[in-house]
């Protein structure tokens, strides 16, 4: 047929150029079809590979060969993992032959590898010396926390979250620092305490000695926290060591910050905060209450748990920060406001607080002066508090609050009859409750570096402190128990 074809070519529509031009097409078709098809066989044939199932085991040990217990072993980008047992041994059933394991544990340097098929996968971890050589406040100085054999916990300013809210830095602590307990309550004049060994320890009334800057006996309601720089805290009686008898309940080392080298920078944080009850009890209506076999039915229909619930409860707080200097003179200064409101009406506070912090160094690094300016002002405004929402808890709801025809526009309950009930709400609206609390305190340490021999320095450190506290209440004529005495008024 080859050679009959041979003879015929030439011929357009020949048999012979007609099965050629067929088997050509055919030819390429089956290489196009080839060709084109490869890559998906290969895919596939790979897809089926990587998804192949793997079991994976191994120990993980640190660098002198010794079993680490509790490593955590998880597969990266997903949430399957585990953690190695006494002997430092896991294993883990993955899905993706070519997924990557994270090996990590607390002071050790993290660590990632690839599978890729392998069955068994053995894991040494070095030490992290970062962590090891961070420097911590001990009370007479510091030290790097390979050092540190007492039990001790250290904050720096990125571990606080920001905007928390509060008056103080007491928010930011919670969950922060182990075996910290801190009670109080979500008024913005009441104070947080703070303990740092148990609840139920012969020292449990005593709060922890608060020490800002190397200074004893500070305020941490005078800080806030965007001046903080680290936060130390010794938990055990090596502490007493330090500080004496004040200590026995542990010791907060609050180190604000100081002034950096370099170009003035201007810094703004600010930060609004909103307050709301919830869980709200179930209150009888006036219906409820008379069906109910309620005393007394004055015509009023009043819910006084949502009376005594702040209509301001959006609070705010501002910070201006300035820092900057040369290597010979710095400053760090910052000026803060914040407006506080509680959940219940008439509980408020404001305060205005500013701090200084400078260095200097004198005769070629012979003496350096640091010096320390604090000014804290608290303007309170508490007529209401948690005592007297028992009282409106138990409040007839058939009372009206509110009187048109009284002068003051409040319904000053002065009447008797049974199932009456005094209206704190009027009490506290109509009455003064204020208190200014002033803190000022300046503190200035010389140090003398010795130079020719390194490490050698002389220290002295002079403060001075002063804390005003006053409080101004009156109860005008219009008040319940004015009215009742007959009086114009009382000043306290």
């Amino acid at each position: 047929m080859n050679y009959f074809c041979l003879l015929r070519r030439n011929k357009n529509h020949s048999p012979c150029n007609y099965l050629l031009k067929t088997f050509g097409f055919m030819k390429i078709s089956l290489f196009l079809l080839f060709f084109y098809t490869l890559p998906v066989l290969a895919e596939n044939t790979h897809s089926q590979i990587v998804q192949q199932k793997v079991s994976v085991a191994g120990t993980v040990v640190d660098a002198d060969g010794v079993p680490l217990t509790g490593v955590t072993v998880r597969v990266k980008g997903t949430t399957q993992g585990t953690i190695t047992n006494i002997d430092g041994a896991y294993s883990l059933d993955l899905s993706d032959g070519n997924a990557t394991l994270i090996f990590s544990y607390i002071g050790f340097e993290s660590q990632e590898i690839q599978v890729a098929g392998k069955q068994t996968i053995d894991i040494t971890l070095n030490e992290d010396i970062n962590i090891m050589d961070e420097v911590v406040v001990i009370g007479y100085g510091t030290m790097q926390k390979r050092q540190v054999t007492s039990a001790i916990a250290s904050l720096s300013a990125d571990d606080l979250p920001v905007g928390v809210g509060g008056t103080d830095i007491a928010a930011s602590l919670q969950g922060k620092i182990a075996g910290l307990v801190m009670a109080g309550n979500d008024s913005p004049n009441a104070e947080s305490t703070f303990q740092l060994r148990g609840m139920g320890s012969i020292n449990a009334s005593k709060s922890p000695l608060i020490v800002i800057d190397g200074m004893p006996g500070g305020d941490i309601r005078n800080i806030s926290p965007e001046e903080i720089e680290s936060i130390d805290v010794l938990k055990d009686a090596s502490a007493g060591a330090i500080y004496g008898s004040r200590a026995t309940s542990g010791v907060i080392l609050i180190t604000t910050k100081q002034a950096k080298a370099g170009r003035i920078q201007l810094s703004y944080t600010g930060e609004a905060m909103f307050r709301q009850a919830f869980g709200k009890p179930h209150m009888l209506n006036a219906a409820e209450y008379l069906a109910t076999g309620g005393k007394g039915d004055f015509g009023g229909d009043t819910d006084w748990y949502d009376e005594a619930l702040s209509d301001q409860p959006l609070s705010q707080r501002h910070t201006i920060t300035l820092q900057g200097g040369s290597e010979n003179a710095r400053i760090y200064a910052s000026v803060a406001y914040n407006d506080n409101h509680g959940v219940l009406k008439y509980d408020n506070r404001k305060d205005y607080s500013g701090r200084m912090n400078t260095d200097f160094k004198l005769f070629d690094g012979w003496l350096d002066i640091s010096t320390h300016l604090t000014y804290r002002q608290a303007a309170r405004d508490r007529r209401f508090d948690r005592g007297d929402m028992e009282g409106v808890l138990l409040t007839n709801p058939t009372q009206p609050m509110l009187d048109p025809n009284s002068a003051t526009g409040w319904n000053v309950w002065t009447g008797g009859g049974e199932g009456a009930s005094v209206n704190k709400i009027a009490e506290a609206a109509l009455q003064t409750r204020e208190g200014l609390d002033k803190w000022f305190r300046p503190d200035v340490s010389l140090r003398l570096n010795i130079l020719p021999v390194e490490g050698l320095t002389y220290r002295q450190t002079a403060a001075y402190e002063n804390r005003q506290w006053e409080n101004h209440e009156y109860d005008p004529s219009t008040q319940r128990e004015e009215i009742l005495a007959g009086r114009k008024g009382t000043a306290r």
